[in-house]
């Protein structure tokens, strides 16, 4: 299948399997088994409270880990195979967290429903009308006072290794604002990914004539080869509090 990276069918069959550059049935690269760090942190910090919401949940693993402590969280995903196999890993883990096909851009159903909202890799997966949208959609979904966590790609790089579809800080900042929101924080930070998954899709972009990332292939080319087996790879993210007044 042509992989577009702002295409819902493309993230949808990336959760069956079929992510170019990846072994039949494998997970997509930015699935980790266990919550993003940032996530715990955020956990270990206490500033996670009230009716939380996962969006771009994925395969579930922040919600499950926030579930197996006894968090009040909703997964949401516009992928109903990522929903599918996320509701029954909860169930594997005796988490208790709600899951649900849903449109970040609209959320429609869930108007004023959230203390708490947390994304990690969502906003980037976006094409800049959609980010907007989506700025839009959560800000109704939030609850007065709610707070906004965010995890997107950035334009830096991290030890060399880039991010393919970073999002400019002023246009972040622009979209949130208009949309209403109070920006707390807005810093650097890593998205860890599996290695196992990661290398082989990073050098999927490797044939010049199927990738959009050319600058990006190169360096990874040159570094992924001196990164252990089995460690992570982490890659620049912009890391994002924003409030709901």
């Amino acid at each position: 299948m042509d992989w577009d990276p702002h295409s819902k069918e493309s993230y949808d069959g990336a959760y069956r399997g079929q992510f170019p550059g990846g072994k039949p049935g494998q997970a997509p690269p930015w699935h980790l088994d266990d919550a993003q760090p940032r996530i715990k942190e955020l956990a270990a910090l206490g500033v996670l409270r009230g009716d939380i919401a996962d969006i771009g949940c994925g395969l579930g693993s922040s919600a499950i880990y926030l579930g197996c402590r006894g968090y009040s969280v909703t997964g949401l995903d516009a992928s109903p195979a990522a929903i599918q196999q996320a509701a029954q890993r909860a169930e594997a883990a005796g988490a208790d967290v709600t899951f649900a096909v849903a449109d970040a851009t609209e959320l429609a159903e869930y108007e004023g429903a959230f203390d708490t909202v947390l994304e990690t890799g969502l906003m980037h997966s976006l094409d800049a009308a959609a980010r907007r949208d989506y700025a839009r959609a959560v800000y109704r979904a939030a609850r007065s006072g709610a707070r906004w966590f965010i995890y997107c790609f950035s334009t830096h790089t991290v030890n060399g290794v880039p991010s393919n579809l970073g999002v400019d800080q002023d246009e972040i900042r622009e979209l949130l604002a208009e949309a209403g929101w109070t920006i707390e924080y807005f810093g650097s930070g890593t998205y860890e990914f599996d290695f196992d998954t990661y290398a082989p899709i990073a050098m999927w972009a490797g044939q010049p004539d199927e990738t959009d990332f050319p600058d990006s292939v190169r360096r990874l080319r040159a570094i992924l080869p001196l990164i252990p087996d089995g460690e992570p790879v982490y890659v620049p993210a912009w890391v994002i509090y924003a409030r709901r007044p």
